[in-house]
C-alpha cells in the first residue's frame, strides 16, 4: 500500500511522520515540493494521497484534478485549515474522498481516518480485480460465442436458402434466440429435380438441446452427402439411419421435433416428427409421426403431388406471442396470412411486425415459378470498361417503372460485382481495398458478357440477370449476415427486393419486386 503526503509545511510533514512511526507504517513518501511529487506520480500509482490545499505553485484543487486525471481510482484526502463550503463542494466534485483539518489534527483522528482509507482502498482494489476478472470472462464468453456461431454455420448446410432450379424456387429463414439454439436446418440438392429439406427443433433449450440438434443435422448431412457421392441415395433408408443415430443421442426424457421433406420430380415425401403442420396453397398436411424419442420405432412417410407452394417451419414461429396480445400465439395470425404469402419475406416481415420472438425460428418456403407476365425487356451487353457499365445503367434508368430507383440500385450492385470479380479479377483482400480506397486502381483484365431479362405485369417485376462467369460461390451465401465485407451487394439486393434466388452455377440471379 503506497501512501503519499504532499504539503509545503515541514511541521505538518514531521507531525505526520511521527504519527506513521507510531502506527508502524513504513511504505510512505513525503513531499514538500509539488514538482517532485508530479515527477514521482509519472511512474508510480499511489494508493492514498494526502494533499495540502494551500501551496505556492499550485493549490490542492488543481493538484487533485491532475491526480484524478492520471489515477482516477486513487484515494485523495485534502489537508486544509479552510472550512469553505464552496471549496469543499468543488473538491468533492473533483473526486476527493475526505478532509482533514490541520488546526485540530490529533493522532486518534489521523489513525481512524488512515485506517478507514486503507480498508476502503483494499475494498476498491478487490472490486477492481473482480471487474477485471469479469471483463476477462465476458471477453472470453464473447469470443466463444463467435466461435460457436462459426461452428454452427459450418455444421448447418443450407445450400438452397436462396435457390432456383428450372421451375422451382426455395427460400429459408433462420434466427436463433440465443447463441446456443435447438433449431437446425438442412437444405440440399440430391440430383436433377430432387431435393431434401429438413428442420430440426430440439424440444428443450440450452447446451443439451443444441448438441442434439447439431449432431443430428450433421449426421443427416454426412449420410446424404455420402449417398450422393456413391450415387446411392434412398430416402427411406437414409431416414431410418438418421432416426437410429438420433435415438442414440437422446436422453430418456428428451424429445426432438424433425420435419423432413423429400421432393422428387412432381412427388413430395413427408416425414414430420412432432413439428407443426406443413401448409400448401390448398391444404394443411398434419404431423404424421410423434416427436423422436429413444422409444421411437415405426416411421410413417406420406406422399403428395407437388403443390404450387409449400411452407414448413419450427414451433418458434407459431408459438411466439403477439406483441399486442401476449397470451395469444402468432399462430392465430399465421392462419390468416399464410394464403397471402408470395415469398418468404412476406411471412418474416409480418412475424417481426406482430410477434415477439421467444424461441428459435426457422422457416422454409418452396414454390413454383408459375407467374404469368405479359411484358418483357431484354438488354444484352459485352462489358469491357466502366463506360459499358454506365451505358447499361443509362438504359435501365429509362425503364417504364416507378420502381426504377430500386432497380438501378440493384443493378449498380450487380454490375459492380461483375466489375470487381470478373472484369478486373479481384483477388486481393476486399476489406483492405475498401479501407485503402484502391479498388479502382485495378485495370480491366477481360470482357464479360451479360444478359438482363425483365418480365413484368401489373403486380410484379421479375429480373433474370445472367453473367457468363460465376458471380458468387454458393458456399459463402450463409456468411452474408455476420461478415462485414462479405456479400455486401447481395445483402443490399435482398433488402431492396421481395425475393432473390441464385441458380446452382451462380451465373443466374432471379430477383422479384412488387409493383408500387
Amino acid at each position: 500500500m503506497k501512501i503519499v503526503f504532499v504539503d509545503d509545511n515541514n511541521f505538518i510533514l514531521k507531525l505526520i511522520k511521527t504519527f506513521l512511526s507510531k502506527l508502524d507504517i513504513k511504505n510512505f513518501v513525503l513531499f514538500d515540493d509539488v514538482s517532485q511529487f508530479l515527477k514521482y506520480m509519472e511512474k508510480n500509482e499511489p494508493d492514498i494521497i494526502f494533499v495540502d490545499f494551500h501551496m505556492p505553485k499550485i493549490n490542492g484543487l488543481q493538484l487533485l484534478k491532475k491526480i484524478k486525471e492520471k489515477y482516477p481510482d486513487t484515494i485523495v484526502i485534502m489537508l486544509t485549515s479552510i472550512k469553505n463550503d464552496e471549496i469543499k463542494k468543488e473538491a468533492i466534485e473533483l473526486g476527493v474522498t475526505d478532509f482533514i483539518y490541520k488546526d485540530n489534527l490529533t493522532f486518534s483522528e489521523f489513525k481512524a481516518k488512515l485506517k478507514m482509507m486503507i480498508n476502503l482502498r483494499k475494498f476498491l482494489l478487490q472490486e477492481k480485480n473482480k471487474n477485471k476478472l469479469l471483463e476477462a470472462i465476458l471477453k472470453y464468453k464473447e469470443t466463444k460465442e463467435k466461435e460457436a456461431i462459426l461452428k454452427q454455420n459450418k455444421i448447418i448446410k443450407n445450400d438452397l436458402g436462396m435457390f432456383f432450379d428450372e421451375n422451382l424456387m426455395t427460400e429459408s429463414f433462420f434466427k436463433s434466440l440465443d447463441v446456443l439454439n435447438g433449431d437446425s436446418i438442412l437444405t440440399k440438392k440430391i440430383g436433377k429435380n430432387e431435393y431434401i429439406f429438413t428442420i430440426i427443433d430440439a424440444m428443450d433449450k440450452g447446451i443439451s438441446a443444441a448438441i442434439t440438434s447439431l449432431n443430428s443435422i450433421s449426421f443427416l448431412d454426412y449420410s446424404i452427402s455420402k449417398a450422393i457421392e456413391y450415387n446411392d441415395f434412398n430416402f427411406e433408408r437414409n431416414l431410418k439411419d438418421f432416426i437410429n443415430y438420433t435415438k442414440s443421442l437422446l436422453l430418456e426424457n428428451e424429445a426432438l421435433g424433425v420435419n423432413i421433406l423429400y421432393i422428387k420430380g412432381e412427388e413430395v415425401y413427408i416425414a414430420n416428427f412432432g413439428l407443426p403442420p406443413i401448409y400448401t396453397e390448398k391444404e394443411k398436411i398434419k404431423t404424421n409421426n410423434l416427436p423422436l424419442t429413444i422409444y421411437s420405432d415405426d416411421i410413417k412417410i406420406d406422399k403428395i403431388a407437388m403443390p404450387q407452394q409449400i411452407i414448413l417451419y419450427s414451433d418458434g414461429i407459431i408459438e411466439s406471442p403477439l406483441k399486442e396480445k401476449i397470451n395469444t400465439p402468432y399462430f392465430i395470425r399465421f392462419r390468416e396470412v399464410k394464403n397471402k404469402i408470395i415469398f418468404l419475406k412476406d411471412l418474416i416481415k409480418d412475424f417481426k411486425e406482430y410477434a415477439q420472438q421467444t424461441d428459435d425460428i426457422t422457416a422454409i418456403f418452396i414454390r413454383k415459378d408459375d407467374f404469368v407476365f405479359e411484358n418483357k425487356i431484354t438488354i444484352e451487353k459485352n462489358l469491357s470498361s466502366i463506360k459499358d457499365i454506365d451505358e447499361v445503367l443509362e438504359k435501365l434508368s429509362s425503364l417504364p417503372f416507378k420502381e426504377n430507383g430500386k432497380i438501378l440500385f440493384i443493378f449498380q450492385e450487380l454490375l459492380m460485382n461483375t466489375y470487381e470479380h470478373n472484369m478486373i479479377e479481384l483477388s486481393k483482400d476486399k476489406e483492405v481495398l475498401v479501407k485503402t480506397n484502391k479498388l479502382f486502381d485495378e485495370k480491366v483484365k477481360r470482357d464479360v458478357d451479360i444478359k438482363i431479362e425483365i418480365f413484368y405485369n401489373d403486380e410484379l417485376i421479375k429480373i433474370i440477370f445472367f453473367e457468363e462467369n460465376k458471380q458468387l460461390d454458393p458456399k459463402t451465401l450463409k456468411d452474408l449476415f455476420f461478415k462485414k465485407y462479405h456479400g455486401r451487394g447481395l445483402k443490399i439486393i435482398a433488402n431492396l427486393s421481395d425475393a432473390v434466388f441464385m441458380d446452382e452455377t451462380t451465373q443466374y440471379l432471379k430477383i422479384f419486386l412488387r409493383r408500387e
